[in-house]
């Protein structure tokens, strides 16, 4: 991970006319949580910032992108709204990129309030992830951006192959809210069963939400 500085204008984007588009739903819903962007999403997305911090992921067809868009993707989920995602694809719109100063993929940024803030470039850990979206989430409740975003129609996800009752019963924790009850059964699972994908995947969730529901009361 190589952190990189600078700071970026885009109120010429801002600034114009904004249409609807087909991103948001007719409630203010989104339509996923990190959806591709072009430049008439983006200056959806400035304003969507100006109540809940917005992460920018600039990516490529390296494996390198793949494997973050997977992880910021699944740290949005986990944030259960508390933040929105748009994803450029420097190949095909890389005067976007060149707008917040990136010139190569991956690389992840923050909008608060109209205003991107470098992240990182390169590849990351889960665990550093982590950290990046916790400070993230403190800074922009310092500054009053708490608002929490939904996705509407999302599309239907393929059939997933059936859970093992462990993995059940650490779901079921989450669902009732008990995630010290999940962050036990899916630890416990990824020590029984170290190559199990699934519990890994579950597991790191679980940290995110906590790490997330703690930034939320004031906790550092």
């Amino acid at each position: 991970m190589t952190n990189f500085a600078g700071a970026f204008d885009l109120s010429r984007l801002a600034q114009k006319n904004q249409p609807a588009t087909a991103n948001s739903e007719p409630d203010g819903a989104l339509t996923s949580w990190l959806v591709k962007a072009n430049e008439q999403v983006l200056r959806q997305y400035i304003a969507i910032s100006e109540k809940t911090p917005v992460l920018m992921l600039i990516s490529d067809q390296s494996q390198d992108s793949t494997e973050v868009r997977d992880m910021v993707e699944k740290g949005i989920r986990a944030s259960e709204g508390r933040f929105a995602g748009i994803e450029i694809d420097i190949s095909t719109s890389p005067e976007l990129a060149q707008a917040v100063g990136v010139n190569s993929a991956p690389a992840l940024l923050a909008i608060l309030a109209g205003q991107p803030a470098p992240l990182f470039q390169g590849k990351v850990t889960t665990e550093q992830l982590l950290q990046v979206l916790s400070q993230v989430l403190q800074l922009a409740q310092q500054n009053g951006l708490t608002e929490r975003v939904s996705v509407g129609a999302e599309p239907a996800a393929p059939k997933e192959p059936e859970l093992s009752p462990e993995h059940q019963a650490a779901i079921a924790e989450i669902e009732a809210g008990n995630l010290a009850g999940a962050y036990e059964k899916f630890e416990k699972l990824t020590i029984e069963y170290p190559n199990d994908k699934d519990a890994q995947a579950g597991f790191n969730q679980v940290k995110l939400m906590l790490r997330l529901a703690g930034r939320s009361q004031g906790r550092p």
